[in-house]
């Protein structure tokens, strides 16, 4: 209860500060919420006396980024303060989803979204788990064109029963299937999935967050992605 209390104070401060900013995603999805570090190095650049504050359903994506002031789960209508990054399916154009958001609110420079893991976040992952590993997420997106980018679980079972020598660790919801022949990770929290991700030597998934998360971990060396559509 104090900390909630102590969160709408803050949420107050910034709303009445003459040089604070407001930044958000409107969807709730994953790779939505971690696209938005993409735009933090720039628009702290652009706006470099500005309070930024982020508002975004994952607040553990943004632990240790360096450029937002403030990151606040709490949801607040919109005010002229909110600056929110969107894009469209547009045909006319071949411009990626990472070129319209960054256009849409002025910013010209190339940058790809981050999440920032401390190095005990990663020794942890190295400690806990046969190394080397692969991590496979055979459950992705289930709505927006999910029959166009669905590989298939039985697909991904052969190629476990293929790998059979390796170690494979399971990502992903409780609730997604389960592969026979893995080390179940599946109800673990994002930043120690990322950490897990970020030390496989192998990432083996579907379209959705945790693809995107896989995309913008800080790799160790040897790292390679593989996306299966």
């Amino acid at each position: 209860m104090v900390r909630k209390i102590f969160n709408y104070i803050k949420l107050f401060y910034y709303l009445l500060h003459p040089k604070a900013i407001f930044i958000r995603w409107t969807s709730h999805a994953l790779g939505d919420n971690l696209l938005l570090s993409m735009l933090l190095p720039e628009l702290r650049k652009m706006k470099p006396d500005c309070k930024i504050i982020v508002e975004t359903k994952y607040p553990e994506l943004f632990i240790n980024n360096p450029y937002p002031d403030w990151v606040t789960s709490t949801h607040f209508s919109t005010t002229k303060k909110f600056i929110k990054p969107k894009y469209a399916v547009n045909r006319a154009t071949s411009c990626s989803i990472f070129c319209q958001m960054m256009n849409y609110i002025g910013i010209r420079e190339d940058r790809s979204p981050k999440l920032y893991l401390s190095d005990a976040e990663i020794q942890i992952a190295k400690s806990d788990y046969p190394d080397p590993y692969l991590v496979a997420a055979p459950v992705g997106k289930a709505k927006f064109s999910a029959n166009r980018k669905e590989w298939g679980f039985d697909e991904f079972q052969q190629l476990v029963q293929w790998l059979n020598d390796r170690n494979i660790l399971q990502i992903g919801m409780p609730s997604d299937a389960l592969l026979n022949g893995v080390i179940d990770v599946r109800s673990i929290d994002i930043r120690k999935t990322a950490a897990i991700i970020a030390n496989a030597v192998l990432f083996i998934g579907l379209e959705g967050g945790l693809m995107h998360l896989a995309r913008f971990c800080p790799y160790t060396s040897g790292y390679h992605l593989w996306r299966v559509y």
